[in-house]
């Protein structure tokens, strides 16, 4: 395993971090195509923890939001002795936006982790409509992640969003020092526009769904996708949640061949986005602004999801869940004429709508 500095933390965290959202039990709104490694017992995380740490994982994400269940008890609990636990960099976060909601969220994690401080403490999933309080000083969630610091109780502070243009107003603020945000080979525009400020801010970067919350899997192999991340962006470490055993052997196997193999994966990277680039597919660069609220990223993402990676059920419950569907379209002609790489977005919002907007009731994710 290699390490890399989390830019001004100075963390020296390995290449590859374990997304510790697999080891949950589950809850019983799951249906039953949720996968086993979502029922995972104590014993059974705990073994796997220990054996990613044996393997050199030193850095560990998790969050207390309800979708990661026990997860953060079963990561404190494998690592629950204060010699391990001073070897290993946690990360968590909470989607709590107001400062007494945070504070109750930080006071939860240590709880949970059963630990006296947590290296990184996220503001998590923060969108355009909640930006404003998660970063205001007297009443956002800032002010408490900040008091707790003064504390000794957080080391790091940081940021996850699923939005360029929050990143480019959180780099702004000096204090929020790690940035985790969804890259992979298919989604490869989202870095790419925040990189040259990032690099010169020395931020962390926690690069997250880099199998695309799973469907890349369907098309490409994991060392590609791995070394796209490590190599190709030269971020500081690949995210990916890790549920078995198995999953994280196979995981540590993709990773070993990645770097053995950096020139070769380079050029098959390189291909592969010309490929994309030559089959007009959105790279989620998000230049491109709807005056009607039609979250477009997110949508071709679903659409692409739902036509060539054999994600069907999965796309068409995340388009039902969007606030604005892809029929708000008045065909301004907005997004096409800011596209850089030339879609015609519009006929995929078309399209996206047909083939996404039905009542899916046999089949939800939730992930």
């Amino acid at each position: 395993m290699r390490y890399r500095i989390l830019g001004k933390t100075g963390l020296n965290v390995s290449e590859l971090s374990f997304g510790t959202a697999p080891i949950l039990d589950g809850f019983k709104s799951y249906d039953e195509m949720m996968p086993k490694f979502y029922r995972l017992t104590l014993k059974e995380s705990t073994d796997v923890l220990r054996k990613a740490y044996h393997e050199g994982i030193n850095f560990y994400d998790t969050a207390t939001v309800n979708e990661y269940g026990d997860a953060e008890y079963k990561l404190g609990y494998a690592f629950k002795s204060s010699s391990s636990r001073s070897e290993i960099i946690i990360g968590s976060r909470a989607r709590r936006y107001d400062y007494e909601g945070m504070k109750a969220a930080i006071e939860c994690s240590l709880k949970t982790l059963n630990t006296e401080y947590i290296d990184i403490f996220y503001i998590h999933q923060v969108n355009p409509d909640v930006f404003q309080l998660a970063l205001d000083e007297e009443c956002g969630a800032i002010r408490a992640m900040r008091e707790y610091q003064q504390k000794g109780v957080i080391t790091h502070l940081g940021i996850t969003s699923h939005y360029v243009s929050v990143f480019e107003k959180s780099l702004d603020f000096d204090d929020l020092v790690v940035h985790q945000f969804p890259q992979n080979l298919m989604e490869n525009g989202f870095y790419p526009r925040l990189r040259g400020r990032v690099e010169e801010n020395n931020i962390g970067t926690v690069p997250m769904k880099i199998y695309g919350a799973g469907p890349l899997l369907e098309v490409y192999e994991k060392p590609l996708l791995i070394s796209y991340i490590l190599n190709n962006l030269n971020t500081h470490t690949a995210l990916i949640g890790i549920g078995t055993m198995e999953q994280l052997i196979e995981n540590l196997s993709a990773y070993e061949q990645a770097i053995k193999n950096t020139e070769e994966y380079a050029l098959e990277v390189d291909r592969v986005i010309t490929d994309l680039i030559s089959k007009k597919q959105c790279n989620r660069c998000q230049v491109c602004e709807c005056p009607k609220d039609i979250r477009i990223s997110h949508l071709l993402r679903y659409r692409a999801y739902y036509h060539y990676y054999n994600y069907q059920s999965f796309s068409v419950d995340r388009y039902n869940k969007l606030k604005t569907g892809a029929d708000a379209c008045d065909k301004c002609m907005c997004c096409e004429k800011s596209c850089p790489i030339g879609l015609p977005i519009v006929e995929y919002l078309e399209d996206a709508h047909r083939v996404l907007s039905r009542n899916n009731k046999e089949i939800i994710w939730k992930l």
